[in-house]
């Protein structure tokens, strides 16, 4: 909803001089609260992760610390994040009324300071489970590598965050409506993003897939395993004598005389 109104009511993409005074109140009015929005949002989903983590993991003592250190970390990246975007004017007003009297702080550095940290974190929560996965002796190998896969769907977060981290450096400040269309779209997605992949690894459809595959691979096992048995079984020859045939010379032979007699020769 605040895409549709920041994209179409408040003339996203539009250089500025073009805005009309209503697409201009919208503008900043879309920016400013839905920041605050994203702020709670990006911080409740990563303590949503870490507390699945500790549910799957928190047996493992160094994993346990680590996933303390994270939840202080998103904690002081929320207070960092959300204080100084909602104090960044005086009065706090003039930050989606930027018309009025008042004084602002420059935005540019707080943006890239949030948008590195936050890719940080992301990464530290992504690479998080990899080793107890790793050292989990009563899965194979191929179970390992299916699980780790669905927790590296947290990547696609990691993605977006990045392509806002990287629109923050290019951002136009002279033409801020403008500008600001690419790190929109990397800010709506990623929140979205992250759900579906902090969602996916314990959800039905994902431990069907982990099944399917499964099958799967022990499909192709069995089936190699039963042609490698197939080249292994020896072929031995008969010989079978006619019924009216009673000579000596054209017995039946056993099949312990077949082998000795293709091993060493008849004479």
């Amino acid at each position: 909803m605040w895409g549709y109104f920041f994209a179409i009511v408040g003339g996203e993409g539009k250089p500025f001089r073009t805005l009309t005074k209503s697409e201009i109140r919208w503008f900043f009015a879309c920016y400013y609260f839905p920041e605050i929005g994203y702020c709670v949002h990006i911080t409740l989903i990563k303590f949503s992760i870490l507390v699945s983590y500790k549910r799957i993991f928190g047996h493992i003592t160094w994993c346990r610390h680590a996933i303390r250190i994270l939840f202080l970390l998103c904690s002081s990246w929320f207070i960092g994040c959300l204080f100084p975007f909602v104090f960044q004017c005086r009065p706090i007003k003039k930050a989606f009324k930027p018309w009025i009297p008042g004084s602002c702080f420059d935005l540019e550095p707080w943006l890239w300071g949030n948008g590195i940290a936050n890719n940080i974190l992301d990464i530290l929560i992504l690479l998080l489970p990899i080793w107890p996965i790793l050292r989990m002796r009563t899965l194979e190998r191929a179970q390992k590598v299916l699980v780790m896969a669905s927790f590296s769907m947290g990547s696609l977060a990691c993605v977006a965050s990045g392509l806002r981290v990287y629109s923050t450096f290019s951002l136009d400040y002279n033409d801020f409506s403008a500008g600001v269309f690419l790190a929109s779209i990397s800010t709506y997605a990623e929140p979205m993003l992250a759900i579906i992949s902090a969602c996916l690894p314990f959800l039905p459809i994902g431990h069907c897939i982990l099944e399917f595959c499964l099958a799967v691979r022990r499909r192709f096992e069995a089936r190699r395993l039963t042609k490698g048995a197939e080249a292994t079984i020896p072929k031995i020859p008969c010989i079978v004598a006619e019924p009216h045939d009673s000579s000596p010379s054209q017995q039946t032979l056993t099949t312990q005389e077949v082998i000795w007699s293709n091993g060493h020769g008849t004479h």
